[in-house]
């Protein structure tokens, strides 16, 4: 058993993410790896965060799951998810929980594990609907648009509104857009801004403001990270309730378009639109409008 897991380019499964996180909520980590045997290196690792009698993967995040180098066999997945479910037995665990990655993510590690755990007895608990964009040029993503996306679009600037990446020490502004966002519609944010600061100072090449701005005015925010090279999360976005009718998130799409057009990234993952498996229509409606293509995303349990 190795705490902290594996060093992946995979931002949810790396040791650093992993070990920060369990710090910043308390918890404690159990990793759950093979070795080749040639090399001396881990082939694949599953690292678990738990906290009264509770475990899952990730430590927090998105997705979590295994990290695996390509051309592992699956009977050692079987013997790390084996392994790790004696140990959990053996602790007293009441319960333990893996999130796994959408199929946007194109993970074959994701695609034995899920068949892993199905037949080791996990419960299939959830199956998600995710949303994502495969990045295009700014232009492509316009035109694939219909005609009222547009007309928001070109309104939006002929009133001057811009799109802009925000250093971390000036994105307080971005967060608490965010925030008035999510209390308006009745959600609460899951991270406070002094959090969301020391992530992204811990992981300042992974963590992402965006902001559609009109003078000095901030009309939408959005907080993004870099799971891996090709592969951004929207992790947060919104627009100020006052300027919902203009729907600057327009703009702040578009940007992010572009933005991951010119870094290199393939997939912009919007994430899920629904609650325990139940859609929500509204959301799932405005992905669509803007192209997204939709996957899915399961989540497996073991009850002990």
């Amino acid at each position: 058993m190795e705490t902290g897991g594996c060093d992946v380019d995979h931002l949810f499964l790396s040791r650093q993410f992993n070990e920060f996180q369990a710090h910043a909520q308390r918890k404690v980590l159990a990793s759950f790896g093979a070795v080749h045997e040639a090399t001396g290196k881990l082939a694949a690792c599953l690292t678990l965060a738990g906290s009264e009698g509770n475990w899952s993967s990730p430590v927090t995040g998105a997705f979590g799951g295994i990290a695996m180098l390509e051309g592992v066999p699956t009977h050692v997945v079987e013997t790390i998810a084996a392994n790790a479910t004696t140990w959990l037995k053996a602790d007293g665990a009441r319960s333990c929980r893996v999130r796994l990655p959408p199929q946007s993510f194109q993970d074959s590690a994701t695609a034995i594990l899920q068949n892993v755990l199905f037949r080791a007895g996990w419960r299939l608990e959830n199956v998600d609907l995710n949303f994502h964009l495969l990045t295009s040029s700014p232009d492509q993503f316009f035109a694939s648009l219909n005609e009222t996306k547009q007309k928001e679009i070109r309104r939006l600037k002929r009133a001057g509104t811009v799109f802009a990446a925000v250093p971390t020490a000036e994105a307080q502004p971005v967060y608490d857009v965010i925030a008035k966002n999510r209390v308006h519609l009745g959600h609460p944010m899951t991270m406070s801004w002094p959090a969301v600061v020391s992530l992204a100072n811990a992981f300042q090449e992974r963590v992402k403001f965006f902001g559609a701005f009109r003078g000095e005015e901030i009309l939408a925010g959005a907080i993004c990270l870099s799971i891996a090279k090709h592969y951004l999360y929207v992790f947060y976005w919104g627009d100020a309730p006052q300027y919902r009718k203009e729907s600057p998130v327009m703009c702040l799409a578009e940007g992010i378009v572009a933005y991951s057009n010119q870094a290199g990234i393939s997939v912009i993952d919007l994430g899920t639109s629904s609650d325990a498996s139940k859609p929500d229509e509204g959301l799932i409606s405005f992905k669509r409008s803007l192209g997204c293509s939709t996957t899915t995303k399961a989540t497996f349990r073991l009850d002990l």
